[in-house]
């Protein structure tokens, strides 16, 4: 593309004005002029991005302005094409007809692509097309592996890179977990156990263990059912020990009080209570509730109040010749017969009152009355339910005593027949060949379960080793082949880059004692003269700037550019001598791509012709 024109409205320091580009365009003007925004806004005309990434869009509009728009003007393809941008994010893009005359309308929404007519993304066109003091002053610095990370992303190999790690890291993943495996694979195992064997001597011992029973039930019932001679000592002790539980309860219960009184005595205050009830309910009938009594108290206390207050008033008057409101005098006949009747209206007043504290008196007696008996009813029905549960427990345990003791003299009776007391013997000796047997087959089961599942344990681990290989050999694959992807990458892009830095030598007199070689590996330039290798910080500082700008250019070929290389004043610390090889070197850049270059020096801008110049 080739920058034709550019306008720009409330950005920055400009409110409207155009700026016209030729091949070599040579913008002059003193600090705070406006430079670095007419870059600015050339940049953000094409991407609608800031160049500067720390400030954002907002911050390109002129201070009081709600918005600035851009509109850039280039060729492409023998075609004219017109660039709108707002700081409100609005774009659109149109292309001149045929006419010369109207405009094409072809993009209306940010959302649409402009790939075709603006050729490579944002941040390679910010790294490959603009010379930027900010990345200069760090590759002039030669700050510890920044060249590495410059040239990485002038080659958008980041990225790569990270998933090159990520790649190799996956595969060393993978061979720890399968060697977290191999002590599980070399732990000691068992003897193998013969399962169709241990299960026929299960199944062997289940059959014995079922005649056993029918023997001993069979010598069981010979024996009348009691084949223990120890059955006598242990009925006995179940008699004894019933025993002495049904004389406990018994003893609890002799300290309260004979059930029949206390269900007298509850049946008395359940009688009680419903009169103290039925009397508090005829006293309602004829008296207020106690609240409404509490209320007629206090409305009869608060107008005896207003009575004695009305009377020691009246009393201060006696002793006043006139009245103080009016002036006029005052007849004491008067007073006095005033006095008199709130006198009367007060006592009247005091004994109502009494009357009424006496009935709250007797309505509270009653209800505190009926209060008590409720509580004494209620601990009366606990200690009658106390008394019930011992009643049923003391049953229960009478009735489990004769029954043991049914058994105590059944076994009593059989307890010295010769027979049995042999049978009896026989039924031990079978019972413990019993217990025996029974150990062993729970034992057996147990060890058929366990060898049950450390065949499983011993597929499933199996199974984690050959999903473990499949893994490594996967990661290792995809390590391998990404590693080698990204050789060839490498090895493509820096035949690019080295191809370019061949033609551009020719250009850069000033670099000729120099061998400069960029490495696949460390993506870092690598500077020798006369078989000594040099680092960048024992060149000087117009030997980097013209490096760093040669490495611009051949890099830019290599990966893309737009066809314009725009620097914000490259001269800067550069004496006359390289000033005017920094002057024409760029008018060689120019036959190659359009140049448009700021600078704040009037002898540098002098160096090239008036008709590239514009001053600000």
């Amino acid at each position: 593309m080739k920058i034709e024109q550019l306008k720009v409205e409330h950005i920055g320091c400009y409110s409207g004005i155009s700026f016209k580009f030729s091949d070599l365009t040579v913008i002059y003007g003193e600090n705070r002029s406006g430079k670095s925004t007419l870059i600015y806004a050339l940049y953000y005309a094409m991407f609608g991005k800031h160049l500067n990434t720390t400030l954002s869009v907002p911050d390109m509009c002129q201070k009081g302005e709600k918005f600035g728009t851009a509109t850039l003007h280039f060729s492409m393809q023998e075609k004219i094409c017109q660039l709108w941008r707002s700081t409100l994010g609005t774009v659109a893009l149109s292309i001149l007809s045929e006419d010369g005359v109207s405009w094409n309308s072809l993009v209306q929404d940010p959302s649409e692509s402009l790939k075709p007519y603006i050729p490579i993304p944002s941040d390679v066109a910010s790294l490959t097309s603009f010379f930027r003091e900010g990345e200069l002053i760090y590759f002039l610095k030669d700050i510890p592996k920044y060249n590495k990370t410059l040239l990485q992303q002038i080659l958008e190999m980041d990225d790569i890179f990270i998933l090159q790690t990520r790649f190799k890291k996956a595969a060393a993943i993978s061979k720890e977990k399968r060697k977290d495996l191999q002590p599980e694979t070399s732990a000691k195992i068992p003897a193998p156990l013969n399962l169709a064997a241990a299960q026929k001597e299960v199944d062997d011992l289940e059959k014995e263990i079922a005649v056993t029973d029918a023997e001993i039930k069979s010598l069981s019932v010979a024996s009348g059912g009691f084949s223990d001679p120890q059955l006598l000592i242990i009925l006995q002790r179940t008699c004894d020990e019933k025993k002495s539980e049904i004389e406990s309860i018994e003893k609890a219960k002799s300290e309260l009080p004979p059930l029949a009184d206390m269900t007298r005595k509850l049946e008395d205050l359940i009688r009680k209570n419903d009169e103290i009830a039925k009397s508090i309910s005829d006293a309602n009938a004829v008296y207020p509730n106690p609240d409404d009594l509490q209320r007629q108290m206090g409305s009869f206390d608060q107008r005896i109040r207003g009575l004695k207050s009305d009377i020691q008033r009246l009393s201060d008057m006696e002793r006043q010749p006139s009245c103080h409101a009016c002036g006029q005098a005052l007849s004491p006949e008067h007073l006095s017969l005033l006095i008199a009747e709130r006198r009367a209206q007060c006592a009247e007043l005091e004994n109502n009152r009494n009357q009424l504290a006496s009935e709250l008196t007797t309505v509270q007696s009653a209800l505190q009355e009926q209060k008590n008996c409720k509580v004494e009813m209620e601990s009366m029905q606990r200690r009658i339910a106390e008394i019930q549960h011992w009643n049923g427990k003391v049953e229960n345990l009478q009735s489990r005593l004769n029954q043991a003791a049914d058994e105590l003299e059944k076994a009593k009776g059989t307890a010295h027949d010769p027979e049995i007391e042999t049978r009896s013997h026989r039924i031990q000796a079978i019972q413990a060949r019993r217990t025996d047997l029974q150990k062993r087959f729970v034992d057996l089961k147990l060890d058929i379960q366990q060898a049950e599942q450390r065949a499983t344990d011993a597929e499933n681990l199996k199974e984690k080793i050959r999903l473990a290989d499949r893994h490594v050999l996967l990661c290792d694959i995809a390590y391998q082949s990404m590693d080698r992807a990204v050789a060839a990458l490498n090895q493509s892009l820096m035949d690019k880059v080295r191809e370019s830095l061949q033609q551009w030598a020719g250009h850069f007199q000033y670099l000729d004692q120099f061998d400069i070689e960029i490495t696949p590996k460390e993506l870092s330039p690598i500077i020798q003269a006369k078989g000594y290798t040099y680092k960048l910080n024992q060149m000087s500082k117009s030997e980097r700037i013209f490096l760093y700008l040669m490495l611009k250019l051949a890099i830019g070929d290599a990966m893309g550019h737009l066809g314009v290389f725009i620097l914000d004043d490259p001269a800067d610390g550069l004496d006359a001598k390289r000033q005017n090889v920094m002057a024409h070197l760029l008018q060689e850049v120019s036959r190659k791509r359009q140049v448009v270059v700021t600078t704040n020096d009037d002898r540098f801008a002098d160096m090239f012709p008036q008709e590239y110049r514009l001053n600000l």
